[in-house]
């Protein structure tokens, strides 16, 4: 059955082409209906889901044109880890071209999770300012530290106006796939040429080495002239990467991130699908997630399985999430694949490959690292901690160099570490026993995390007992206090 409902969402809608006022009018009335219809469900929702919050957009005879929603799962993940969002705004309704907008940020497991979800009458500025002002108000004024979008004027212009002190970038797989669009005949007939635009792109560690390789595929491929990669080059501060390297962007670099934050909804729905997918796809979509939360509980090993024998591997599975100490895991392991040479001028040390392995983050051979052994301070030129949060495996084969067996501390981000969530969930209740109605909010969706407690002992009938009776004593406790 979950197969089936996952097929709803891949059935082939069918275009209706607007081109005369009649038709723009008739399929105006027809979209005020449709949406009227998404307003029911999430009022709807909001009955069987407390915590459920909706906003509406009016237009000309106040007829809902957009509308915003999130649930309190969503903002107590917003609370917690709100420092990075990005804004996809890659699906459509195919009958009346409606945006589906997702709000998307990365949780302490280093995965996609949606904070909140939109669909919007237009693109216009003023439409994405109506969005991004409804969700700061929801998340109660919480700004993030940086924000992704697609390359698109009139969001830059909303962005600036909404949050002017965030950091905002575009999406470097965005900024590609236009480059597909734009001039896909071009790169067609000049074999090579757009696997060495995506490897500049991607593998570029400084700027100067990025413009160098930009001039030169231009002079090789006599590309200078083609409009849309002028540009790419004069806006490549916003979306080409290496300019922003060290700022907060957890894994935007991987194939994980990339399948999440441009696409996290890609397989629930089409590009181009109908309102009443999307819908019921959301609740899909919802039930997964929490199914996931349950099952990475169940699955967590009593016995930690290591890759290595060496131990920063077992100091890394104490203080990390089991989706972070896996991706620890990766650069320990890849680490291997590495010799240490050693500059003595300004204690630059270099790391070079000396055999391949699986999905390297940087297809090159070397990598240069600045040390400061009396500050325990490791500068790589790939500047993966400062990006990702977490060390890269350039520097951890120098930790094996130097024998330096646990994270120093100021290379542990806290929101990558299994203590983190726990830590802010009491801030969160603590928080909840005052008079602050949106503290009382984020209460319902800290309590919740019950439920993986519930989801881990249910297949066990004397845990379950255990747990029933334990229930059962609080409540009456609680009672005793009315």
């Amino acid at each position: 059955m979950e197969i089936f409902r996952n097929l709803k969402g891949a059935l082939p809608g069918r275009k209706i082409s607007v081109n005369n006022m009649e038709q723009s009018d008739r399929l105006m009335n027809t979209r005020n209906t449709d949406i009227e219809r998404v307003l029911e469900h999430v009022k709807r929702l909001q009955k069987e889901q407390p915590g459920l919050y909706y906003s509406m957009r009016t237009g000309e005879g106040s007829t809902v044109s957009s509308i915003f929603w999130t649930n309190a799962r969503a903002r107590l993940d917003y609370a917690l880890y709100g420092d990075f969002i990005s804004c996809d705004t890659a699906y459509s309704t195919v009958e009346y071209n409606m945006l589906f907008a997702l709000l998307i940020g990365i949780n302490g497991q280093g995965e996609a999770i949606v904070f909140g979800w939109a669909l919007l009458e237009d693109t216009k500025a003023e439409t994405f300012s109506w969005l991004f002002g409804t969700f700061l108000d929801v998340m109660d004024g919480k700004k993030p530290s940086i924000i992704m979008t697609h390359h698109d004027s009139a969001m830059q212009k909303s962005v600036a106006e909404v949050f002017p002190s965030v950091f905002h970038r575009f999406s470097m797989w965005h900024a590609m796939r236009q480059a597909a669009a734009e001039f896909g005949g071009f790169i067609a007939n000049k074999p090579g040429m757009e696997d060495e635009l995506r490897g500049l792109i991607t593998n570029s560690l400084t700027t100067d080495e990025f413009e160098d390789s930009w001039k030169a595929m231009l002079e090789k491929y006599d590309a200078a002239s083609i409009t849309h990669l002028k540009l790419m080059y004069q806006t490549r501060l916003m979306w080409a990467p290496v300019y922003f390297k060290h700022v907060f962007c957890p894994f935007l670099w991987s194939s994980g991130c990339t399948k999440a934050t441009n696409s996290i909804f890609k397989d629930h729905v089409l590009r181009e699908d109908t309102i009443e997918t999307f819908i019921s796809q959301y609740n899909i979509f919802q039930e997964q997630a929490v199914s996931m939360e349950a099952a990475r509980y169940e699955s967590t090993p009593k016995k930690q399985m290591y890759c290595t024998r060496q131990l920063i591997e077992r100091h890394a599975s104490d203080i990390y999430t089991t989706g972070i100490f896996v991706k620890f895991q990766k650069e320990l392991l890849d680490a291997t694949a590495f010799n240490v040479f050693e500059k003595v001028k300004d204690a630059l040390y270099t790391v070079k490959k000396v055999m391949d392995y699986e999905e390297a983050e940087f297809p090159r051979d070397s990598f240069s690292v600045e040390v400061d052994l009396e500050r325990n301070m490791f500068n790589c030129i790939c500047s993966k901690f400062e990006r990702d949060g977490i060390l890269c495996c350039h520097v951890l084969r120098l930790f094996t160099q130097f024998g330096i067996n646990t994270i120093p501390e100021h290379y542990i981000k806290r929101r990558w570490t299994k203590k983190f969530r726990e830590q802010e969930l009491q801030k969160c209740c603590i928080a909840s026993t005052g008079s602050n109605v949106s503290a009382n909010a984020l209460c319902y969706p800290a309590l919740m995390q019950m439920e993986e407690i519930c989801a881990a002992v249910s297949k066990d009938s004397t845990h379950s007992k255990v747990l029933a009776e334990e229930l059962e004593r609080i409540q009456q406790k609680l009672s005793s206090r009315e």
